[in-house]
């Protein structure tokens, strides 16, 4: 989906902007474990329309592969509300209306060589898959228009090969063919985000081939070019894009399984990117997501690890620097081999949560946020700042969504949809206290 920008339900919200909270302390996490057959990836993502964050996971189950969806009650709480099976040997999982109907689909790529959309239905459950073609090995996934006709289309990375796909959306939510964009050997970790401010979403890959992050850039049609390369750490397996620095340009955050390390470049707009600096994570970086984890209102950095039985985090400085890693602790149970990890707001309190894929435990685990600076505000909706919820709220709040201001994003996903929509609505009904 398109880059992570700071989700602002802040401590002080008044009128159209947020008052940044400087005094939050180290967030603390307390966790919640959901059994699953050895899950592989986890995406966050409003998936029946009621405002909730609520997560669906990638699974290689016997005997059965499948995902699982999880919806969310409001208050962080997780329930299963179904398994869906997609092709074998699932990988990469992502979340966005790629049918055009208006409704949360998932869709997912296998090791096997097959891509399966799960058409949603609006209210948490999906529709049987439809398949679509990928190479063997694909491994991550990311959506985004890349061409301009409003449709979502699918770039695809792969453990093997020196390339990664891109699928375009036929706007039924299909891909029919898909071309090659080079890349060095084993492209494993895309993204999608407009690195060169022309309004238009470029490929980032991460090769555990090369050590670095190659950058293509699109001409606007979906036509991608360029050699653009930038050194991070040894074996790169997922990058993210985000404004990490405050300067309204994409920046990375790149997770390195071989040098036991996350990079973190920060961007300069025309689609070049200075000098790595690398931050020691533990043992295994596997994959990595940024979000607000203590509500100060910049983008902080979790890490799923391939061995370490902790969690790291990173906290920004708001600056773009980051301290050492604060190794967060999984209660009761190791989250031995982490694969997936996703930070997003369950529970609604104003800070972000972390999902996590522990492939080596069969486990999904949820580190619930109970410290920073949590609570938010208890009257989201008044954005006009006036004490009370009145048609002015429903027109600042139209004026944020179409500039693009962050402070719009009330579903906490990193993207501006029609969910957005709702779950504002839902906050102006819940009223003020």
């Amino acid at each position: 989906m398109r880059p992570r920008f700071a989700t602002m339900m802040l401590c002080g919200l008044a009128g159209a902007s947020a008052t940044i909270a400087s005094d939050c302390p180290v967030p603390e996490f307390e966790s919640e474990v959901y059994q699953v057959s050895l899950p592989q990836f986890v995406v966050s993502a409003d998936l029946d329309g009621d405002g909730d964050v609520d997560l669906a996971v990638s699974s290689d189950s016997f005997p059965t592969d499948e995902v699982t969806v999880f919806l969310n009650d409001g208050s962080g709480l997780l329930t299963v509300s179904g398994r869906y099976e997609v092709g074998e040997l699932p990988r990469g999982i992502t979340a966005g209306d790629v049918t055009g109907d208006g409704r949360m689909d998932l869709v997912v790529v296998t090791a096997a060589g097959v891509g399966s959309v799960l058409p949603g239905n609006g209210d948490g459950t999906f529709s049987a898959r439809v398949d679509f073609t990928v190479s063997m090995e694909s491994w991550s996934i990311d959506l985004g228009d890349v061409d301009g006709d409003g449709d979502l289309d699918a770039l695809v990375g792969n453990s093997l090969g020196s390339a990664v796909q891109l699928l375009r959306n036929d706007g039924a939510g299909l891909f029919p063919a898909r071309v090659f964009i080079p890349a060095a050997f084993g492209p494993r970790g895309v993204e999608l985000a407009d690195v060169d401010s022309d309004g238009d979403l470029d490929a980032l890959i991460a090769s555990t081939g090369n050590d670095r992050v190659s950058v293509r850039l699109n001409d606007g049609s979906g036509a991608f070019s360029g050699t653009g390369e930038f050194s991070t750490g040894d074996a790169s397996q997922s990058v993210r894009a985000g404004d990490l620095n405050g300067d309204g340009v994409p920046d990375l955050a790149v997770a390195n399984a071989t040098s036991d390390d996350i990079s973190v470049l920060l961007g300069n707009g025309d689609g070049t990117f200075q000098t790595a600096v690398n931050y020691p994570a533990g043992d295994g970086p596997w994959n990595i997501d940024v979000g607000d984890l203590d509500n100060d209102g910049d983008l902080d950095i979790a890490v799923a690890t391939r061995s370490d039985e902790t969690v790291p985090i990173f906290l920004n400085d708001g600056a773009g620097a980051f301290g050492p890693a604060i190794q967060v602790e999984v209660d009761g149970f190791s989250a031995l081999f982490e694969w997936g990890v996703s930070i997003a707001d369950l529970d609604g309190n104003g800070v972000g949560d972390i999902a996590v894929a522990a492939q080596g435990r069969s486990r999904l685990i949820v580190l619930r946020n109970v410290g920073g600076c949590t609570g938010g505000d208890p009257c989201p909706a008044d954005l006009d700042g006036d004490g009370e919820l009145t048609l002015f709220d429903f027109l600042a709040f139209q004026n944020l969504f179409d500039a693009g201001d962050p402070v719009a994003d009330f579903d906490g996903d990193g993207s501006l949809t029609l969910f957005d929509f709702l779950a504002f609505q839902n906050a102006f009904d819940a009223g003020c206290p």
